[in-house]
């Protein structure tokens, strides 16, 4: 989905500039998820995101003319890297998660992700990385 990849792409962005209310950021989330940035984002304002975060697309499941739930598998530790000397902040993980899309004013935004402990992401290749 072009909305959910557009989101991680700013959200670099927003760390890397250490601006989680850029309004771009904002724009690609409903209110209730903008309001969560800060939470979720903070302790990554110290560090570099040398892209957006790489995630596969698993799957769309359609709830409703408005909203979508889509599964994926992300980078989401050893993808930080340290200001100073480029290397990793944290372990490597990859985590599945569900991605709840809303549309709202005709734009699709990222309202909810949450962990899919039902899925693993073991072998399923991240676009941009070696197989």
């Amino acid at each position: 989905m072009q909305a959910l990849r557009a989101y991680l792409a700013v959200s670099s962005e927003a760390i890397n500039v250490r601006n989680l209310e850029l309004p771009a950021f904002a724009a690609l989330a409903t209110p209730a998820r903008a309001s969560r940035h800060k939470d979720l984002y903070t302790e990554d304002l110290g560090t570099y995101y040398p892209g957006p975060p790489p995630a596969a697309v698993l799957g769309v499941r359609i709830v409703s003319a408005t909203s979508r739930v889509v599964s994926i598998c992300l980078l989401d530790g050893g993808f930080a890297l340290d200001r100073a000397g480029g290397t990793p902040t944290s372990a490597r993980n990859v985590g599945a998660a569900l991605v709840t899309m809303t549309l709202k004013d005709q734009q699709w935004k990222v309202d909810t992700v949450l962990r899919d402990a039902d899925r693993s992401c073991e072998g399923v290749p991240l676009p941009g990385e070696p197989a």
